[in-house]
């Protein structure tokens, strides 16, 4: 994949964005709920009896929040890893409007707005400058609608990895010393070398040297040997999912297959998709705020619970709910 534009997109930390205190009645002393008091800053409580939380900032990978206001997006919260991602610079653009944050890379910008508009998922991947640090940084970035107003941004940094690939030519001459899968075949799919770690994955296809690979990688070697071109894809093998990269290597007449595993990725895709899915579909009230407790966002189930309107509230603490 070519490289894409170095982009000022930067990930920063700012004041963690407190996914949502449950409205529970009744209220402490203080006018607080009970969930209020115990998540605090923490994430999305949706069942206190249990204490289960639904957040969007506890998944291990850098997550930034953007909120939706009138006519453009601003920075609400991020996590920890986003934190470590920017050398805790992020901070510094909490509350920062997405036109002005994102400046200089009108791409990312407009999937902001697409993801909102269409209500979606979106991804992009390349190489990008941090504006914090001045490093460049091969990531993926995906974002992803939240109701009723959020847009969530999760990223992968892959600079490590993408620096492996890229060395793939170089490291197949030592491939015993790869911590990822490497296998070599022929264009007919005969095993004709792997490395140790790919040892798993030739025991779930109960294949060994010698042996061809499963059917699916025949039309797959047989091409790639034929054309000299590259490919990837995702591959379930067991329990976990790997990103495969196959090579072509002509002169060998062989191609060459290596596994990166993005399990905890994948895993970590599906926690958010279910945080956004569960933040609008429970029926219990739950409130968004900031790090100076100021409500950023409710769902529905905020209003009919409590008969505030969206806008009634956005702005204030949820110490107004005393009157409830």
């Amino acid at each position: 994949m070519a490289d894409q534009p170095r982009s000022d997109f930067e990930h920063t930390d700012s004041a963690p964005l407190a996914v949502g205190a449950c409205w529970n009645p009744p209220p402490h002393g203080d006018g607080t709920s009970s969930i209020a008091r115990n998540v605090g800053a923490g994430g999305l409580a949706l069942k206190p009896s249990d204490h289960r939380h639904y957040t969007y900032l506890d998944v291990p990978i850098p997550v930034y929040v953007w909120k939706k206001t009138r006519d453009d997006f601003t920075l609400a919260g991020f996590n920890k890893e986003a934190e470590r991602l920017t050398s805790g610079r992020i901070r510094e653009h909490l509350g920062i409007r997405a036109s002005e944050y994102l400046r200089s890379d009108r791409e990312s910008l407009e999937n902001l707005y697409s993801c909102y508009e269409r209500k979606t998922v979106l991804s992009r991947e390349g190489h990008y400058e941090m504006r914090t640090t001045g490093e460049i940084k091969y990531l993926i970035i995906q974002w992803v609608f939240a109701p009723p107003d959020l847009v969530i941004v999760h990223i992968l940094d892959r600079t490590t990895q993408k620096r492996v690939e890229e060395e793939n030519e170089i490291l197949a001459k030592f491939p015993d010393e790869s911590p990822n899968p490497v296998i070599r075949v022929t264009r007919n799919s005969v095993i004709q070398y792997a490395n140790p770690a790919a040892a798993e994955m030739l025991d779930e296809w109960k294949s060994s040297i010698g042996d061809s690979l499963p059917a699916f990688w025949s039309d797959i070697s047989r091409r790639l040997s034929m054309n000299g071109a590259s490919t990837a894809f995702e591959l379930k093998v067991g329990p976990k999912t790997y990103l495969m990269t196959a090579h072509a290597v002509n002169k060998a007449d062989a191609v060459y297959i290596y596994g990166n595993d993005i399990t905890a990725l994948k895993q970590a895709e599906k926690e958010l998709e279910l945080s956004a899915r569960v933040f609008e579909s429970t029926i219990e009230g739950i409130i968004i705020t900031d790090g100076g407790g100021n409500i950023v966002s409710v769902n529905s189930a905020f209003t009919e619970i409590t008969g505030y309107e969206k806008e009634q509230v956005v702005g204030q603490t949820p110490a107004l709910l005393k009157s409830a």
